[in-house]
């Protein structure tokens, strides 16, 4: 123990200012954001739409949910296997954004009365996705972040991935609460999770090179 050391030394938003100043890791904070605000919302809003809005039983739209769960489990597995096999997991993101896209557009156009297999299976797909994406985003912020800062851009990119947990499920219960519909969030996260896929997609420059995948 030594009583003059600092508990903390340097500034506590130096992870922050590090992750905002490079563009490649300033993309996966935002993208992060939506994405982990996505995967909450399923969590959170999917039964209740199931139920109040499609009229299930309650066991019914919770073996849905658990049914998305499994589903991010497996994904989480897979998209791992295709970006370890293909590389480009920058390109791979924007994929599983545009996954999510269609996925939660595809459930604000539930309807009551909608055969049950086709619901699970859609809910299947954004579990895949808005569960799935975590291990391929932790890869691709420690093959962009230089030698010996993998440590720090991680903790400064999550600062802004559990910020999505906090901010986008409230954002999107006073969008339901405003329109009386569960539909219009989804649609909301649709057109989010779409826009950061089209942008993922799009080709970064880097100033030096980096690691291979």
């Amino acid at each position: 123990r030594k009583p003059g050391d600092k508990l903390f030394p340097g500034s506590p938003f130096a992870p922050i200012r590090f992750v905002l100043d490079d563009r490649g890791l300033r993309d996966l904070a935002i993208a992060s954001f939506i994405f982990s605000g996505t995967q909450q919302c399923l969590g959170v809003f999917l039964v209740a739409d199931l139920v109040d809005d499609l009229g299930l039983p309650l066991v019914h739209a919770g073996a849905a949910l658990a049914a998305a769960q499994v589903a991010g489990m497996i994904g989480r597995i897979v998209w791992g296997g295709v970006a370890d096999r293909f590389g480009h997991s920058r390109l791979l993101l924007g994929v599983i954004g545009a996954l999510m896209a269609g996925s939660a557009i595809s459930v604000a156009l539930f309807q009551p009365g909608m055969p049950y297999v086709v619901i699970v299976a859609v809910v299947i797909a954004f579990g895949a996705s808005a569960v799935g994406w975590n291990g391929v985003f932790l890869a691709e912020i420690a093959r962009l972040a230089p030698e010996g800062q993998i440590g720090r851009a991680t903790g400064g990119v999550l600062f802004f991935t559990f910020g999505g947990v906090v901010v986008v499920p409230v954002f999107l219960t006073l969008l339901t609460l405003l329109s009386g519909s569960y539909a219009s969030g989804f649609i909301a996260l649709s057109v989010l999770t779409g826009t950061v896929g089209a942008y993922l997609v799009r080709p970064v420059s880097r100033p030096a090179a980096r690691r291979p995948n």
